[in-house]
């Protein structure tokens, strides 16, 4: 695993006694990583985190670096950090707002978890923050660039060496960059994802 519950502190605080916490994060880190890298590219990544001698590019995909864009110094962050700011963590998070906002009761019946003696709305609010800080160090397709696939509704973009990057430290923008003069990164294909609103939609 990329990141543990220490991640979750400040903006995406999970009180300490909240069960199940570990089955969310090997749930949803596996899930954003391969909407991020692509199934293979995923496999590679953390069959190579696992090897005794781990390839640079590897570290450098889970724990940043600096890099330029026509002349602009920009540093990825990676997936891992000592700030504990992951888009990982944000994404893991979200899902958990989003699963507790309602919880079985004892006697089988539904009742509110407050998460907190959080209402609701709030547990809205707080998904759509988490999701957007998410997409904030995710990244987005560029609109230039056309490569987009739609099988059954599910898009998929097929990035290449003329693939449009941005200055945004992003997971996009980095392995855009990463694979702009030589695949570094084969096999990648990054799934488009979009903000939500207060009300998830």
């Amino acid at each position: 695993m990329i990141i543990d519950e220490t991640y979750f502190i400040f903006d995406i605080n999970v009180p300490q006694n909240f069960p199940n916490i570990q089955y969310y994060i090997d749930r949803y880190e596996k899930e954003i990583l391969v909407k991020g890298l692509g199934y293979q590219l995923y496999k590679d990544f953390t069959e190579g985190l696992a090897q005794e001698t781990i390839e640079q590019k590897w570290l450098d995909l889970r724990d940043g670096k600096d890099y330029e864009i026509d002349g602009v110094l920009v540093h990825w962050n990676g997936l891992a950090n000592e700030e504990k700011k992951s888009l990982i963590a944000y994404y893991v998070y979200y899902w958990i707002r989003r699963n507790s906002v309602s919880v079985m009761g004892n006697n089988g019946g539904q009742m509110i978890n407050d998460f907190e003696n959080a209402g609701n709305t709030d547990s809205l609010l707080q998904q759509s923050i988490a999701w957007n800080e998410m997409l904030e160090l995710y990244g987005v397709v560029p609109e230039i660039n056309y490569n987009v696939i739609d099988n059954l509704g599910n898009k998929f973009f097929i990035p290449n060496n003329t693939t449009a990057i941005t200055y945004e430290p992003t997971l996009f923008n980095f392995l855009a960059y990463s694979n702009r003069n030589e695949t570094v990164y084969h096999n990648w294909v990054f799934t488009p994802l979009e903000a939500i609103n207060s009300w998830v939609i």
